[in-house]
């Protein structure tokens, strides 16, 4: 099995594996404006290669009240979407828009790092994977590890020139 394969379905919502006809959730639409069809035709059309379509309809789906785990599968289907679909500025938009809202979330800087790769910006995007593991994991059990993301926070600070907050915490 690829890895491609194998990881295809990680932090999707469990909607976004569901087959639904694209046919029948655009009627659906037709009869009348709800969030949760224009993210559920946002889903349908992304798995189904039409990223750049499913971009229009998540984009609608953010504009009703969708429930914060709703839309955090938006924010990050919207911006894989872009990122797939060679628009990294909006991607890169959304995302700072989905850190703000959701700070405690992983998966945005994890997203946003994927996209610093995409433009070559490798030290930067090294620089928010350590950031995610030092903020987000709290596994004990890499206590003993703290030692290397300090190293790595000071080489990436060095490389970057800028006094991060990771960097002074790791450092101080």
């Amino acid at each position: 099995m690829s890895l491609d394969k194998e990881h295809e379905n990680i932090s999707k919502p469990i909607s976004f594996n569901k087959k639904p006809s694209i046919a029948d959730l655009y009627k659906a639409l037709d009869s009348g404006y709800d969030e949760h069809i224009a993210m559920e035709l946002g889903f349908a059309l992304d798995k189904a290669g039409k990223e750049f379509d499913a971009t229009r309809h998540y984009l609608s789906a953010l504009s009703g009240s969708l429930l914060p785990e709703e839309k955090i599968h938006v924010y990050f289907c919207l911006a894989s979407s872009y990122r797939n679909t060679n628009q990294s500025n909006k991607a890169k938009k959304l995302i700072n828009k989905a850190i703000k809202e959701f700070p405690d979330k992983s998966l945005f800087p994890i997203m946003k790092s994927l996209i610093n790769l995409d433009e070559k910006r490798i030290d930067l995007a090294v620089h928010t994977l350590i950031t995610v593991v030092y903020k987000h994991v709290k596994e004990e059990n890499l206590a003993p590890y703290v030692w290397l993301l300090k190293k790595e926070a000071i080489r990436q600070r060095r490389a970057l020139k800028k006094n991060s907050i990771l960097c002074r915490a790791l450092i101080d």
